[in-house]
């Protein structure tokens, strides 16, 4: 069994961009841009993510405790 397979590919033809959550803390938003540019991808911009979304309808830890307690 090999350990696998090497195809080339051409990563900014299939990014357009690099979103990092906006919870994410200030060193991983850099690494993220430290490790796309190691790898030659300079082109592809990386930003923090705008989406304030939905949180208001995720569930608190608490209250998935509470859910998970019920069961």
């Amino acid at each position: 069994m090999p350990d696998g397979l090497s195809y080339p590919v051409d990563v900014p033809a299939l990014a357009q961009t690099v979103i990092v959550s906006r919870h994410a803390p200030a060193n991983v938003f850099d690494d993220v841009k430290a490790l796309v540019s190691k790898h030659g991808c300079r082109s592809i911009p990386v930003v923090k993510s705008g989406f304030t979304g939905f949180g208001h309808l995720l569930p608190t830890a608490d209250e998935i405790a509470e859910l998970l307690d019920k069961k």
